[in-house]
């Protein structure tokens, strides 16, 4: 496992139904407005030209059980929808942004369980009010965004 990054916040917004083209996109979106008080995974939904479909917030916890559950979920749209990626922002607002090596696995497994039904997932960020930490980069996973890489991960 790679060392995490602590990365401050970022402030930009992305504007809607505007492809994600890498990770700073989806964190404009992520941390669009306040985050949540209480764990919380915001799961952004994205077709296959990686433009917004749908976003939701799964509050209450936000560990690496929690990734892989939702990954569960996601497979069972898979086929009913035009979904085609998917990016996790795990919100802790007092567990800190620093990844633990089960988050790392937990993306991991996430990620193979969606790539079997035909889904990328792309990122899964953990963030605070302090930063983030991106797991696709400290898993060192394949760059599945439709932009070239720019820099570190974001």
């Amino acid at each position: 496992m790679r060392p995490a990054r602590h990365h401050p916040p970022t402030p930009r917004v992305h504007p809607a139904r505007v492809p994600l083209q890498g990770p700073a996109d989806a964190l404009s979106v992520l941390r669009a407005g306040p985050l949540p008080i209480v764990p919380t995974v915001t799961v952004l939904l994205l077709d296959e030209q990686h433009r917004g479909l749908q976003c939701l917030d799964v509050a209450g916890r936000a560990d690496a059980d929690t990734i892989v559950s939702i990954a569960e979920l996601m497979v069972g749209l898979a086929h009913q929808t035009p979904l085609a990626a998917v990016v996790l922002g795990c919100v802790r607002p007092t567990g800190g942004h620093d990844p633990s090596p089960d988050d790392v696995q937990a993306f991991l497994d996430a990620q193979d369980l969606l790539a079997d039904v035909g889904l990328d997932l792309l990122d899964c960020f953990v963030l605070d009010e302090r930063g983030w930490a991106s797991l696709a980069e400290l898993s060192g996973a394949p760059w599945l965004w439709l932009g070239p890489i720019d820099g570190p991960r974001a």
